[in-house]
C-alpha cells in the first residue's frame, strides 16, 4: 500500500503507542517521512547558504567593513549620493576614511550609520550629505530600509535615530512591498542571521570597495562599450515624478517636523563630541534643479530646507548649498539625475576635506564661527 505524506504524518495514535505492527511501522514511516521532507532540506538549505550565502544588506557589509579599518577617524555619512565621494583627498591630509553612505533617503538611516561609526571609530570629522528629497512630511519613514536590523539592532543605535514618543509609524504597503521588508515574519530574522553568518564568515563582499565607497566597475565598462544610455538614465523625470518624490511633497507641502528634530539630534551629538561636521546638499543635474524650481511649492520648501542647515551651521558644523559645490560637478560625470563618477568624485572630496580643515582650525583658534551659542535666523 503507497504511502503519502499526509498519510504517514496522520497514522493514529494508538497504532504509534500501541507497540503492535502497525504502530511501529507507522512510527518507523513518520520519522522517516520527517527527516527526507523536513531534516534534509534544512540541512541542504544551510549547507548551501553558509557555503554559498546570499548577498548581505548594504548595512551589513558596510559594518563589515568598517570593522576591518583601523581606527576610522573621518566618516562620509548620507544616501546613495554620496557613496562615490573618493577616499585620496582625505587621505593626504593624513585622515583615516570610511564611506558609510546607503542606499535610500532617509534621515533616520542616516542617524544610525552615524551612530554606528561613533560607536566604532575613533571619529574627529564628518561629511554629511543631505538631500532635498529626504525631508518629506507625508511618509517620514518610507525608504528606512535598515531600521533595527544586523549592525543597527542595537537598541543604542535604535534610540539615538528616534526623535518622537509613541509607536513607529509603519511603512507604507506600496513601499514594503518594493523593500521587501515586513511582509513575511522571517525577514527580520533572516536579516539579522545573514548579519551573523557575515561576521562569522567573513566572507568576500562585493559592490563596495574596502574604503566604503561604490564599485561602478560594471557602469563604467558599459559607458566604455557604449551601450549606457545616458539620455535615458540622466532624465529627471525617473526621480522626481515617481511615487517617492513629487507627490508626497504636494500631498503634505512642509518639511518633516522628525527629520528636523532627528538633524538636530545629530547636530547636537557632534557637536558635545567637538566632532567637525560638513554638511553638504548633494548634487543633482541641472534639468532636475530646473524642475524644482520651475514649481513654486517645491522651490519655496527647497529655500526652507536650505534655510534649516544654515540655521544650524554653528559650533562646528557647517553647511554647503548646492551653488558652493557646483564648480566641482562635471555635468558628462553624471550617469543619471544624481549619482555621478568620474573626476567629480575626487573634486567634491577635496572640496569637502578642505571645509573640515578650516573648521578644525576655527576650533583650534578659538574662533566664533565653531564655539558660538546657537541663532535663530
Amino acid at each position: 500500500m503507497p504511502f503519502t505524506l499526509p498519510k504517514l504524518m496522520c497514522l493514529s495514535a494508538a497504532d504509534d503507542a500501541g507497540g503492535g505492527p502497525a504502530g511501529r511501522a507507522g512510527g518507523g514511516l513518520k520519522w522517516a517521512a520527517i527527516v527526507c521532507f523536513v531534516a534534509v532540506p534544512f540541512v541542504c538549505v544551510w549547507t548551501t547558504v553558509l557555503a554559498i550565502p546570499e548577498p548581505p544588506p548594504e548595512h551589513v557589509e558596510k559594518a563589515q567593513l568598517f570593522e576591518r579599518r583601523t581606527a576610522v577617524d573621518t566618516v562620509v555619512v548620507g544616501d546613495s549620493r554620496v557613496i562615490c565621494i573618493a577616499e585620496e583627498p582625505f587621505a593626504a591630509k593624513g585622515w583615516n576614511y570610511f564611506n558609510m553612505g546607503l542606499s535610500g533617503v532617509s534621515p533616520e538611516d542616516m542617524a544610525m550609520q552615524l551612530k554606528f561609526a561613533l560607536l566604532h571609530g575613533r571619529l574627529r570629522r564628518v561629511v554629511m550629505g543631505a538631500s532635498f528629497e529626504g525631508m518629506t512630511a507625508s511618509y517620514p519613514f518610507e525608504f528606512s530600509r535598515f531600521h533595527g536590523t544586523g549592525p543597527f539592532a542595537p537598541a543604542v543605535i535604535v534610540d539615538f535615530a528616534t526623535v518622537d514618543a509613541g509607536p513607529r509609524p509603519p511603512q507604507s504597503a506600496g513601499i514594503r512591498k518594493f523593500l521587501r521588508s515586513d511582509l513575511l515574519p522571517m525577514t527580520r530574522a533572516n536579516l539579522q542571521l545573514r548579519w551573523w553568518v557575515a561576521r562569522a564568515i567573513r566572507r568576500n563582499l562585493s559592490g563596495f570597495l574596502p574604503n566604503g565607497t561604490m564599485d561602478y566597475t560594471a557602469i563604467q565598462e558599459q559607458i566604455a562599450a557604449g551601450d549606457y544610455d545616458f539620455r535615458r538614465e540622466r532624465d529627471p523625470k525617473m526621480f522626481f515624478t515617481r511615487e517617492d518624490s513629487e507627490p508626497r511633497y504636494l500631498e503634505k507641502p512642509e518639511l518633516a517636523p522628525y527629520a528636523l528634530r532627528l538633524y538636530r539630534k545629530m547636530f547636537a551629538a557632534l557637536r558635545e563630541a567637538k566632532i567637525a561636521c560638513v554638511v553638504f546638499e548633494t548634487g543633482r543635474t541641472t534639468e532636475y534643479q530646473q524642475m524644482i524650481d520651475a514649481h513654486a511649492e517645491l522651490a519655496q520648501l527647497q529655500r526652507q530646507w536650505r534655510e534649516f542647515f544654515r540655521a544650524e551651521s554653528y559650533g562646528g558644523v557647517t553647511f554647503l548649498d548646492a551653488a558652493a559645490t557646483r564648480d566641482c560637478y562635471a555635468n558628462d560625470d553624471f550617469i543619471d539625475a544624481v549619482h555621478f563618477i568620474g573626476p567629480t568624485a575626487t573634486h567634491l572630496a577635496a572640496r569637502l576635506a578642505d571645509e573640515l580643515t578650516a573648521l578644525e582650525k576655527a576650533g583650534a583658534d578659538g574662533e566664533p564661527t565653531f564655539h558660538r551659542a546657537k541663532t535663530r535666523p
